[in-house]
């Protein structure tokens, strides 16, 4: 739930601890394995290639990220990092405190829906859903408006606050599309 609340970017090592990731291969033999890849095949480069990734940071940091991603909102999550002795922790709320509301909330259902879903279709269709909802949100254009086009850095998130959003908001982002993703 860290990685996906902050959106901050994570290692090899730390993809592989978070289960995002079977294989880890060092930055210096990349150009290498992508060759072996061509030449050899998928299993020949692994096999040739992957090693023993380096201590994952973030498995480091588990005690307080289990303990502060319990909460049952955003805002209760936020909180409790910010009340966390841990630096790292309060850092974690700072940054999440900058991301649109309405995607934090959304994202964090999307998270807990996906893991009690039995099929890989349904976590896709799931996912659509969301995606084409957020196409259509206020906060996508004026996230790109605040980092790309005017280069503020300071987005008018609508609803402004973690405090303003409704389980309809969020609900709103979960609807069947009319375009709905089927296999």
């Amino acid at each position: 739930m860290h990685a996906a609340l902050t959106g901050a970017p994570f290692s090899g090592a730390d993809a592989i601890a978070m289960g995002f990731a079977d294989h880890y291969v060092s930055h210096a033999d990349l150009d290498a394995f992508r060759a072996a890849i061509t030449s050899d095949g998928v299993a020949s480069a692994l096999a040739h290639y992957t090693v023993e990734p380096p201590p994952s940071e973030l498995a480091a940091q588990r005690d307080w990220i289990d303990e502060c991603y319990t909460g049952d909102t955003v805002a209760e999550i936020v909180a409790k990092l910010r009340d966390h002795g841990a630096q790292p922790a309060n850092d974690a709320a700072e940054l999440i405190a900058t991301r649109s509301p309405i995607a934090l909330s959304v994202t964090l259902e999307a998270v807990r829906r996906a893991a009690a879903m039995e099929t890989l279709e349904d976590v896709l269709v799931q996912d659509y859903r969301v995606s084409s909802a957020s196409l259509r949100s206020h906060d996508l254009a004026e996230g790109i408006r605040a980092q790309l086009i005017d280069k503020d850095r300071k987005p008018k998130w609508s609803p402004a606050a973690l405090a303003e959003i409704t389980r309809a908001d969020v609900a709103a982002y979960f609807e069947p599309v009319d375009d709905d993703l089927s296999f």
